[in-house]
């Protein structure tokens, strides 16, 4: 059986378990129905970073063998924080270690070939609507580092008169490394079986190489010109988009004639 592997954020996230969940990443469920004899891996995690999606695709390219892998890039300004174990010695990791930090489990039983990966490590998930000031993070900082690039020791000085237009930049190290994310997966979808989109309506935003010139929001206005009404008021697909976008925009593309050639 051919393996694919998903990650994403909540766009991809189809598991059920919450009633947010129950309307989310419907696409991937049109997948299971579509293609019964391909094994599907997700590691989609609602509300995460580009991040921990570029965590899971080296992770995913290290140490598991798939034929496909779907990545679908999310919000640009995310990010994500490890947080403390109160003194607890920290775990450095080895090959054996690296692989039982994911939780693999069927979440829905009545797709047999459907998997669940879930990262099991503490963290904070940032989704990019508000920051932490520089300010309100000192006593957890060792160094600041400002807009300029200068460096700070935050026991002994600390650059108060810089700290409110620093945090006024549009630029941040979110959007930054998001861009050296979508660079870097143009030049692995040329050495890896590896699709990437973005799930966003914007025609500024519109990173893939699936063979698609529209945007998803493009596509689905032109069959009904109310975007409102392809989403839910969590701005996520509704059911009926997510069917839509499945056999218009998905299966209309070189990811779909990849996935038919897999099955």
């Amino acid at each position: 059986m051919k393996r694919v592997a998903i990650i994403g954020c909540s766009h991809s996230d189809y598991h059920c378990l919450t009633d947010f969940h129950k309307t989310t990443g419907h696409w991937v469920k049109r997948c299971l129905e579509k293609f019964p004899n391909i094994e599907f891996h997700n590691y989609a995690v609602s509300g995460h970073s580009n991040l921990y999606i570029d965590m899971a695709l080296r992770y995913i390219l290290l140490y598991e063998k798939y034929d496909l892998i779907i990545v679908q890039t999310t919000a640009f300004n995310r990010w994500m924080m490890p947080t403390g174990f109160n003194g607890k010695e920290t775990v450095f990791f080895d090959d054996d270690n690296l692989h039982r930090v994911w939780h693999k489990k069927h979440y829905i039983k009545q797709y047999k070939n459907y998997y669940k990966h879930m990262l099991k490590l503490p963290r904070i998930q940032n989704r990019g609507t508000h920051y932490p000031t520089a300010q309100s993070m000192k006593e957890f900082s060792v160094t600041y580092v400002d807009s300029e690039g200068c460096s700070y020791n935050a026991s002994k000085e600390w650059p108060n008169e810089k700290l409110n237009t620093a945090e006024d930049k549009v630029f941040n190290l979110a959007t930054f490394f998001s861009t050296m994310l979508i660079k870097n997966l143009e030049i692995l979808s040329n050495q890896h079986p590896i699709y990437y989109w973005h799930f966003s309506g914007w025609e500024h935003m519109h990173y893939t190489n699936i063979g698609r010139e529209d945007t998803i929001k493009e596509c689905l206005t032109s069959h009904r010109d109310d975007w409102k009404s392809w989403v839910d008021d969590t701005w996520h697909l509704t059911e009926e988009a997510n069917t839509y976008f499945f056999n218009e925009y998905l299966m209309k593309s070189n990811l779909g004639k990849k996935l038919i050639d897999l099955s």
